[in-house]
């Protein structure tokens, strides 16, 4: 569920315009629905939830998601809630911060996962080399040491060769020649 997650968080992360598009225009038509109606009297309501919308922002975008969405829900939040009172100023650069931490967080956590998905990759491919190469290294290695046959001495090189097209063929060498 978690590597469905940050999936989800590194596509929205990469199409930072539609992310941005789409938390903006939500986070104004939250504040504004907040800002024009009777909610606003209830303590906080508005600006608790502008930043939380930004907070969301912030974790599926990231930090200049997030923050573009909290300018924006301010920006809507500070004339229709607050109405233009000084002290609501404040909430600007915590309403920022608070937002591009939470964006710093989820770019991290999704470089993680990268990260971690890199490493199992190189992983299999290292396992799936180490045998092939082990085993012709074993061959050449009996071809030196011991004075076979013909016969015999064909049928190593023979392996050698099936094992060599093997890797040439595989999906590990196969990946690295796309590159």
């Amino acid at each position: 569920m978690t590597r469905f997650v940050l999936a989800a968080f590194e596509r929205l992360q990469a199409r930072s315009w539609v992310a941005l598009s789409l938390g903006v225009a939500l986070e104004a038509a939250v504040t504004t629905a907040i800002g024009t109606s009777g909610v606003k009297r209830v303590r906080g309501i508005g600006g608790e939830s502008a930043v939380l919308v930004a907070l969301f922002g912030a974790l599926l975008g990231g930090p200049l998601i997030g923050c573009a969405m909290a300018l924006a829900g301010w920006a809507v939040f500070f004339p229709l809630v607050a109405d233009d009172r000084p002290a609501s100023v404040v909430a600007l650069p915590v309403w920022l911060v608070t937002t591009y931490v939470v964006g710093r967080v989820s770019e991290a956590l999704v470089e993680a996962q990268q990260t971690l998905v890199r490493r199992e990759l190189d992983n299999r491919a290292a396992h799936a080399l180490r045998t092939p190469v082990a085993t012709i290294h074993g061959m050449v290695q009996a071809l030196r040491v011991h004075d076979l046959p013909p016969a015999e001495r064909e049928k190593v090189l023979g392996l050698i060769e099936s094992e060599t097209g093997g890797l040439l063929q595989s999906d590990v060498l196969a990946s690295q020649q796309d590159s």
